[in-house]
């Protein structure tokens, strides 16, 4: 695409490296060296951000148009059915039953692969890594002390440090003609 971008761009009249400069300064994320040798696509790096966690990657453009194919499906089949109830609705005829046209599940059905359809590439591998319970009960004397300190110290920090507004072991007071 990026190609198909530089010919439309030399047709146009227009200077390839001043375009480029301009669109890697608007998020920020890319520098664009016009003096970098090779492709286009080269003289385009990614700004380094310690806070990223995931490398930002290059798509086509088919990947860039439906990042979440999975996702696209079941929406569709869902949309679809919607679109069925508001013609038999119009009609005043029964609803059809919670079926995709080809009487398929519109939602992938538990323990499948697409059971997750709604995370993002990225969520799905988090999700894969197991991470141990921790609803349960502290294990220790000093876990369950450890979650004392915290409550206090959140606490402390939405405690209210204004004089003139009710504390909670007090009543509100009425002032007449504030509003």
């Amino acid at each position: 695409m990026l190609d198909e971008l530089v010919h439309a761009l030399r047709a146009a009249g227009l200077d390839v490296d001043e375009v480029f400069q301009k669109a890697a300064a608007v998020s920020g994320e890319f520098i664009y060296d016009p003096c970098r040798s090779g492709t286009y696509r080269d003289r385009f790096a990614q700004k380094y951000n310690r806070d990223r966690s995931i490398p930002i990657h290059w798509r086509c453009l088919a990947a860039t148009l439906n990042p979440q194919p999975v996702a696209f499906g079941v929406i569709r089949r869902l949309l679809g059915w919607i679109d069925r109830c508001d013609e038999t609705s119009q009609r005043n005829l029964p609803a059809p039953p919670f079926r995709a046209e080809d009487d398929s599940l519109i939602f992938p059905p538990e323990g499948s692969e697409e059971e997750l359809w709604w995370l993002t590439d990225v969520k799905r591998k988090e999700a894969d890594v197991k991470k141990p319970d921790e609803d349960g009960p502290p294990s220790s004397e000093s876990d369950a002390q450890d979650g004392v300190d915290e409550q206090k110290d959140v606490d402390a920090l939405t405690e209210d440090s204004d004089p003139n507004s009710p504390r909670n072991d007090q009543e509100p007071s009425l002032q007449w003609g504030t509003i």
